[in-house]
């Protein structure tokens, strides 16, 4: 998971988000829950989640932003952050869910397949804290359980090892929240999935094998390794890119060797 910087930016084709203030309009107008669900379950509504898609898509290069892949035969599917219709919690118990942001870009993620579907509807806050209504708005004063792509603190709550699974970080370590904020969106997300963990430890492994060749050229000297080093480095900065499949697996893999070395590299993504 990366920071995704987006909420600053409305999409670009005001249309859109006038066709979607129309149907947010129509969901304050129902009088009661099934007027609202019916509304929420009529097909031609996903055909305004999928014109946003394309934005979404844009923003990560084509990255899911929860899992950072970027697997082409997945369908990137438009997420609501915040669960439509009802909001599970932790224990399982349920409430009403946040229908009014039902058509609000603002909640709007993009998923691939796996946490899309694991997520669903699943939504915990901080046991106690203060929840959001449809009389009280006010979504700030929450303490959302699921780590979200467009915090810019929530990404650094998860690192990687080795072997590609997902953990939480030493950030998160030092407070009990924090980490079990890690742990349940580590399962919510599908972040442990066979193939996600499969894709991070071939990642990892390739560039263990790029810093070792990069080292071993700088060591050489010589024009001709000095110019392949070069080249090493261009693609170890590759790897940890935003942009770039597994980004944070990357830059987690750089923390554990030589302190200048990979804060030299970091620098530049």
């Amino acid at each position: 998971m990366r920071y995704i910087e987006f909420v600053s930016h409305c999409p670009p084709d005001p249309h859109l988000v006038t066709a979607a203030a129309l149907v947010a309009a129509e969901l304050d107008a129902a009088p009661d829950k099934a007027a609202r669900d019916a509304i929420l379950d009529i097909t031609s509504r996903a055909d305004r989640y999928r014109a946003f898609r394309d934005w979404l898509f844009r923003l990560s290069e084509g990255k899911c932003w929860f899992t950072e892949a970027d697997d082409k035969g997945s369908h990137m599917e438009v997420e609501h952050f915040r669960a439509k219709k009802v909001a599970k919690e932790l224990d399982g118990r349920e409430r009403d869910g946040y229908w009014w942001l039902a058509f609000d870009w603002r909640n709007f993620r993009l998923a691939c397949n796996i946490p899309n579907r694991r997520k669903g509807g699943y939504f915990p806050l901080k046991p106690g804290c203060y929840f959001a209504t449809a009389a009280s708005r006010a979504i700030g004063g929450e303490e959302p359980c699921l780590l979200d792509p467009a915090v810019a603190r929530d990404p650094q709550l998860l690192d990687f090892d080795e072997e590609g699974k997902a953990r939480p970080s030493s950030m998160a370590a030092g407070n009990s929240w924090d980490r079990q904020r890690a742990e349940v969106s580590i399962d919510r997300y599908g972040l442990a999935h066979p193939q996600l963990e499969e894709g991070r430890r071939q990642l990892w492994n390739a560039m263990s094998r790029e810093v070792n060749d990069y080292l071993n050229c700088l060591h050489d000297g010589s024009p001709r390794a000095l110019g392949r080093a070069e080249e090493l480095l261009r693609n170890i900065i590759q790897k940890c890119r935003p942009t770039a499949r597994f980004s944070r697996a990357a830059r987690t893999f750089l923390r554990t060797l030589n302190a200048d070395l990979a804060q030299s590299i970091l620098e530049t993504t």
